[in-house]
């Protein structure tokens, strides 16, 4: 990956492009630029797409303070330390930005620089990079770390000559644990948050259209079931009606059919008992008796015979003749049906054969 390290200094304004392979920084090219007006540089296209850009400050720009206190913590500093300030900025402490950083002791409490700068042009700069798609994700001072190093405190605005100093291994010290950022409370880099925030959002626009899209074809598919369903059963009960003409209430064609096999199947056993076998044969006989029989039900435990005869004593002779075999037969109805000669009856009898 490329990262740009910007020194915004006021004569030789330049970008350090530096490409870094696992820990290690190399440096792959160095582009000068020209101040603009206000703080918008001008700076020509990049050949190369650079990930992360920093951006050190020119330290005029930056504004000092040494403060002593108890503790060393930098947010516990930060928070204490406009209220300290208050009476020596030329502005209230609510128009800067602040950093710190620990500089030394003295016996048990802590000589800490107070680093600030103005907001308005902190702003400004920031809007500036930022036109020209170079947003700084840190804003340091690497002449800031030059001086500490070899500079007393009082003396941090004294020039000095880059001729014999390696100016690149004090950028990449900066790009590894920059020495201050002011990049700090409203002026916090939020670009990776920015994006983050838009895949999530993208993510879960597209898993509510997944979603919706899941949802309107499962109430498709269950719209055509439903309506499949709904053909098939009326044809079973178109079917069930033609295959039994008597029947009427056809609400589950597939359970009452599945009942009338299991009814027919028992009946196809009955019929093939030897006790049946023999009744039909006895009836073979019966109309040289001057009966007739037009019907025959029978079950798992009986037989009833529905037929005509010429007189009561025809349906007396039948009788006679099925007690020869059946232990049991009754006349259960007879009646006569007002024609010569003509007299309905109906005769039962059980299976068991004497």
């Amino acid at each position: 990956m490329y990262i740009g390290f910007i020194e915004y200094s006021k004569e030789h304004p330049e970008i350090y492009i530096f490409q870094k392979k696992s820990l290690k920084y190399s440096i792959y090219q160095i582009i000068e630029f020209q101040h603009g007006t206000g703080h918008m540089p001008i700076i020509e296209p990049l050949t190369i797409k650079v990930q992360t850009f920093y951006l050190s400050l020119p330290i005029e720009y930056l504004n000092f303070r040494i403060m002593e206190t108890p503790f060393a913590d930098k947010e516990k500093v930060l928070s204490t330390a406009p209220y300290e300030l208050q009476g020596m900025l030329a502005k209230p402490a609510v128009y800067h930005i602040f950093d710190a950083l620990v500089v030394g002791s003295v016996g048990e409490r802590f000589k800490v620089l107070i680093v600030y700068i103005e907001k308005d042009m902190l702003r400004d700069i920031i809007a500036g990079f930022k036109g020209v798609k170079m947003e700084p994700m840190v804003i340091s001072c690497a002449e800031l770390r030059f001086k500490l190093a070899n500079y007393p405190l009082d003396d941090m605005f004294s020039s000095f000559d880059k001729t014999n100093i390696n100016w690149q291994d004090i950028i990449v010290d900066e790009l590894k644990s920059p020495i201050i950022n002011l990049r700090r409370n409203e002026f916090s880099y939020t670009k990776y948050f920015d994006e983050a925030k838009k895949r999530l959002k993208s993510a879960f626009v597209l898993t509510v259209l997944i979603l919706l899209s899941i949802s309107v074809y499962m109430g498709i598919k269950i719209t055509i079931i439903k309506d499949r369903t709904a053909a098939i059963t009326t044809k079973m009960v178109t079917s069930y009606k033609i295959l039994f003409k008597d029947s009427t209430n056809v609400s589950s064609p597939l359970y009452q059919l599945k009942g009338k096999v299991k009814e027919l199947t028992q009946k196809e056993a009955i019929i093939k008992t030897n006790s049946v076998l023999n009744l039909m044969l006895q009836l073979v006989g019966v109309g040289d008796s001057g009966v007739i029989v037009d019907e025959l039900e029978i079950d798992d435990a009986k037989a009833v015979i529905k037929g005509s005869a010429d007189t009561m004593e025809n349906i007396e002779a039948v009788k006679t003749i099925l007690m020869k075999s059946f232990t049991k037969v009754d006349i259960l109805e007879t009646k006569n049906t007002g024609q010569l000669n003509s007299i309905r009856f109906v005769l039962q009898m059980n299976y068991a054969e004497k």
